[in-house]
């Protein structure tokens, strides 16, 4: 072989390890919003406490809606209405159901009674969606932007004045 063949032969391996290096197309990056529904959630139960304790239906009403509503109106904020509506069926269809069940069978209750299970069954089931809408139904994926902002030359003490940049 000569020279040239072999520096050529050379050059083609080394540019397919250092392609063979380079990282593959990139993932989109995840955000986790999950702090907004907590919060959400934290509001939604203490306003369903403040009106059980001062025995105001409103305000229990009021709590309970947001319970329900407000993580949902905060996935379609971030543009999501796919888990906006999976938030509310976690959270909703469990007690819903519970208590659906409890009101056809329609037992003679009191304290201790064993068909109380159904509705606390529900009730636990919903927190369960609870958990599973802060943990895996509240990311959003950040899509890149392009973008014009001034900025400070960055050199040696001479460079004065703004610039624009451009920003990926």
């Amino acid at each position: 072989m000569t020279r040239g063949a072999l520096l050529l032969l050379l050059c083609l391996f080394s540019a397919r390890a250092a392609r063979a290096e380079e990282p593959s197309v990139a993932q989109p990056e995840r955000r986790w919003y999950g702090w907004q529904v907590m919060i959400s959630d934290a509001a939604a139960a203490g306003l369903i406490y403040a009106g059980a304790t001062i025995d105001s239906p409103v305000l229990l009403g009021v709590g309970i809606s947001a319970a329900f509503a407000a993580p949902a109106l905060i996935h379609l904020a971030h543009g999501s209405p796919g888990d906006a509506a999976k938030s509310f069926l976690v959270r909703a269809v469990p007690l819903g159901l519970s208590y659906a069940i409890f009101a056809l069978l329609h037992p003679e209750c009191s304290e201790g009674c064993s068909e109380l299970l159904i509705p606390f069954t529900g009730l636990i089931l919903s927190g369960a969606g609870v958990v599973a809408d802060w943990a895996f139904f509240s990311t959003e994926t950040i899509q890149p932007r392009i973008s014009v902002r001034p900025t400070l030359p960055m050199g040696d003490r001479s460079s004065r004045g703004l610039a624009l940049a451009w920003r990926f």
